[in-house]
């Protein structure tokens, strides 16, 4: 779906990824095919990336070993956590041997950059944290639009011309959602902790996106192609999407 290896070879790229795979407990082929999926290509040759809420660090690494020139991440877990995402990412980064990562244990709100310093900056299952309250009326409030349109605005600076924003995350909306409201169902089957209140529909970034000024914006439902030996059409179309998890991909891009 939605992807692009002509600019590496698969194999390759599966041999790249293979050590970010064991460090992660994943395996490589999965790692290639959601990558691609993110963003439409597996060749990061001499690109600048931010990643905005990076976790673990794992999509981090996973663009650093496909050539990425500068990899910045920034994670704001609090300080001073042991047991944490912030100090699996530094474990993994040791492990891994990658020194051009720059992490930041920064919110995007703390983070300062010059204007157009990126090639790419992308979001995964992160943008609906940026701020947990205003996200939850962003489709009828319209103080909560100018908060996320302030903060979006950033990204849309500090790209560069032609740069691309990647976003993913699961919609408010689900198969489940009907029944949930109903009081026939508790939580959603295959997701139960995820706090469905606390995202939005792909149609309501898009147009938020489009306000601020980026064009073309475009969005998928990612894929769910995880086994090989699974026929790809029944998992990678809107009905799996909307059973499993709702999980989209969003791609704007700065004129």
């Amino acid at each position: 779906m939605h992807t692009d290896h002509n600019l590496i070879n698969v194999r390759e790229a599966d041999r790249l990824l293979e050590p970010v795979a064991r460090v992660y407990g994943t395996n490589a082929r999965w790692l290639r095919v959601r990558t691609a999926d993110y963003f439409g290509t597996l060749d990061f040759t001499g690109k600048h990336m931010l990643e905005v809420g990076a976790g673990n660090g794992l999509y981090t690494c996973c663009v650093s070993v496909l050539g990425a020139a500068r990899p910045v991440a920034l994670e704001p877990e609090l300080k001073g956590a042991t047991d944490s995402a912030v100090s699996t990412f530094r474990r993994s980064l040791d492990r891994l041997y990658i020194q051009i990562v720059e992490f930041y244990q920064l919110s995007l709100q703390e983070f300062v950059s010059p204007d157009q310093s990126f090639d790419t900056i992308y979001l995964l299952a992160s943008i609906n944290h940026l701020n947990e309250t205003h996200v939850q009326t962003l489709h009828c409030n319209k103080e909560s639009r100018c908060l996320y349109q302030h903060l979006l605005q950033s990204l849309f600076n500090w790209l560069k011309s032609g740069g691309t924003l990647v976003i993913s995350d699961s919609s408010r909306w689900h198969a489940f959602t009907p029944m949930i409201k109903l009081g026939l169902m508790h939580k959603h089957p295959f997701q139960p902790n995820i706090e469905w209140e606390k995202h939005q529909s792909p149609k309501v970034w898009k147009e938020l996106l489009e306000e601020i000024g980026f064009t073309p914006v475009h969005f998928h439902w990612a894929t769910n192609w995880r086994y090989r030996w699974m026929p790809r059409f029944l998992v990678d179309n809107i009905v799996a999407a909307h059973f499993y998890s709702s999980l989209f991909v969003l791609r704007a891009h700065r004129p």
